[in-house]
């Protein structure tokens, strides 16, 4: 029953890492082989403060959610024609991007506009942090102008990857929830990428039922330190993906469900008992189309 079309894309992510190494190129052009640390962190306030970073970090921003959006709404519409009432769903999806939806899209085009502004000054503090380790204090006379350029290369990448692996994820997340809930949906199935990366945490929750109402502590429910409640997808370096339940036929009882703070392995008549009556989108959609 998993539907890997709901599944973060890999071209979004390559195609946003790709946006953010061209700033990187950008930055390092601007420090002169021979600039030394104040002249550096000089250059990246300068940059993380012009216009021209603005610019750019807001047109990217907006071609990124946009693109992620048309992404999105594409799955949605393969999900609505592989459901027994697919046309009743597809005009509701067809009304989605009015209201929330239309408003969450403009909240990540705003958000990723910022994390794009925040490498050159993410990169300066992580220098000045540097300096005052004792790595450096014990090898201080060893960085030259070049090596500390080199550091900011390394930097300025690192953020480059962690913020396009983790905002695609998390704008695909906000996303896939903002429709669900536009129309009624509030179950979904975590899907993980089911591979040795995985955290632990999540492993766990892989093919649980789960609500974007009563989203699951992953940490908590492993026996580790609490890093909130959270959907699939939102949380750094997070690969996971949630599969929203609009056709509950498909269902596989029993199934394990995660509903506050536990997961038990329940059968559909158990279900009913603890959640009321199995939910049909469908009659929520009818308002919608």
């Amino acid at each position: 029953m998993k539907f890997t079309a709901w599944e973060v894309r890999k071209k979004q992510e390559k195609r946003y890492l790709k946006a953010l190494k061209k700033l990187r190129r950008f930055i390092l052009h601007l420090i002169d082989k021979d600039d030394d640390l104040p002249q550096i962190l000089n250059h990246l306030e300068t940059i993380a403060k012009s216009k021209e970073l603005d610019r750019w970090a807001n047109r990217y921003a907006y071609t990124f959610v946009t693109g992620l959006q048309e992404e999105n709404a594409r799955t949605w519409r393969q999900a609505a024609a592989k459901s027994s009432q697919g046309q009743r769903m597809y005009n509701a999806l067809q009304k989605t991007l009015r209201g929330p939806v239309g408003d969450r899209v403009q909240e990540l085009i705003e958000s990723n506009a910022q994390y794009i502004k925040s490498i050159p000054q993410t990169a300066a503090k992580e220098l000045v942090q540097f300096t005052a380790s004792k790595a450096y204090a014990d090898n201080r006379n060893t960085y030259t102008a070049d090596k500390f350029k080199g550091l900011t290369a390394g930097l300025t990448e690192k953020h480059a990857k962690l913020i396009s692996r983790t905002e695609t994820a998390k704008a695909h997340a906000a996303l896939t929830q903002a429709r669900a809930e536009s129309i009624g949906v509030d179950w979904y199935i975590w899907h993980t990428c089911e591979d040795q990366r995985v955290r632990s945490a999540h492993r766990i929750l892989d093919g649980v039922l789960c609500r974007f109402s009563d989203n699951p502590h992953p940490e908590l429910l492993a026996g580790k330190a609490d890093r909130g409640a959270y959907s699939p997808g939102n949380i750094y370096n997070c690969r996971c993906y949630a599969e929203p339940v609009i056709e509950w036929s498909l269902i596989q009882w029993p199934m394990r469900v995660h509903s506050a703070g536990r997961i038990t392995r329940i059968n559909k008549r158990d279900f009913e008992k603890q959640f009321g009556k199995i939910p049909n989108p469908y009659e929520t959609i009818e308002q919608y189309s």
